[in-house]
C-alpha cells in the first residue's frame, strides 16, 4: 500500500506532465506574448526534476545519496535540459553549445558540492 505522500508526489509529476501538454495544446506560440513563451520551459523543468527525482529514487546506488543531494542533483539535470530544448528552439544548438552546458552543468555540480554538502 502506497503512502498519501507517495500519491501526492506522483499527482504532482503528474500535472507538471498534463499542463505541459495542456499548454502546448491550447496555445499558439506565434500570437502569445513573451510570458507566455516562458511557461512551457518552466513546465517541462518541473516535469524534468520530478521524474530526475523519481529515477534517483529507484536506483540502488542511489539510496545512500542524501536527499539534499539528490534534489540538486534533480535541479541540475532539469537545468540542462530546460537549456538544451531552449538553445533548439531558437535554432542555436551546436556542438559546442552541448559541451557548453554540460560543462556548466557540471560546473554547477561541484559548486554545490563544495559550497552546499561540504558545508552541511
Amino acid at each position: 500500500m502506497q503512502s498519501a505522500h507517495q500519491v501526492i508526489q506522483k499527482n504532482i509529476q503528474l500535472l507538471w506532465w498534463v499542463a505541459l501538454g495542456l499548454w502546448m495544446a491550447a496555445t499558439n506560440p506565434s500570437k502569445l506574448p513573451v510570458w507566455g513563451l516562458v511557461v512551457p520551459f518552466i513546465l517541462l523543468a518541473g516535469g524534468v526534476y520530478t521524474a530526475a527525482r523519481k529515477v534517483l529514487k529507484i536506483f540502488p546506488a542511489t539510496n545512500n545519496i542524501a536527499e539534499k543531494h539528490q534534489k540538486s542533483i534533480a535541479v541540475i539535470a532539469a537545468s540542462l535540459v530546460v537549456m538544451v530544448i531552449g538553445l533548439q528552439s531558437i535554432g542555436q544548438l551546436t556542438f559546442r553549445d552541448l559541451i557548453t552546458v554540460a560543462l556548466l552543468g557540471l560546473v554547477g555540480y561541484f559548486y554545490l558540492y563544495r559550497n552546499v554538502f561540504k558545508a552541511s
